[in-house]
């Protein structure tokens, strides 16, 4: 197996794609995580039941982790982190419609398979591109991208409410 250094690596095209697949899932989940009951409650949902749906939220999560698992051996990691994206961004285009509590509730359960996919999936695929002797060094570095989306994911969604009004 060959196995290519970080200075190889960050020259690629797969290495800044995957630095962009992550760092935008990670924004685009955290910041519709932290501000799920919030938005829900703004749309109609009564409290207890938008933390309900945040509920549902983490429960698909912990059961997609499984069959991503499954999915992934049987499907292969790029056409399984396709799938997990498409999850995450059919979860955005509900969440913009919720009036009600089945679409939150399909919203949240769409982003616990995509979420937890793409999270999972994106660990999987460092050594696919890159081998396994440097990967410490190519992964860490590439998965910063994850930890910034994380962090500015939330403030994003932030700003355009202070600015807007309304998420």
């Amino acid at each position: 197996e060959y196995s290519w250094q970080l200075s190889e690596a960050m020259k690629t095209g797969s290495f800044w794609g995957l630095c962009v697949i992550g760092g935008f899932g990670h924004m685009i989940t955290t910041s519709i995580v932290f501000h799920m009951v919030p938005y829900f409650t703004d749309v109609g949902i009564p409290p207890s039941t938008a933390v309900f749906v945040f509920t549902v939220y983490s429960v698909v999560s912990i059961v997609a982790t499984l069959a991503w698992g499954a999915i992934s051996e049987r499907y292969g990691v790029r056409g399984s982190m396709l799938g997990a994206i498409f999850f995450l961004t059919a979860s955005s285009l509900v969440l913009i419609g919720v009036t009600n509590v089945p679409l939150a509730l399909l919203s949240a359960a769409l982003l616990g398979v995509g979420a937890i996919g793409t999270t999972m999936l994106i660990y999987a695929m460092w050594p696919l591109y890159f081998g396994k002797r440097f990967l410490g060094s190519i992964q860490g570095t590439g998965l910063m991208f994850n930890h910034f989306g994380n962090a500015l994911g939330p403030l994003f969604a932030a700003l355009i409410f202070d600015i807007s009004g309304k998420y």
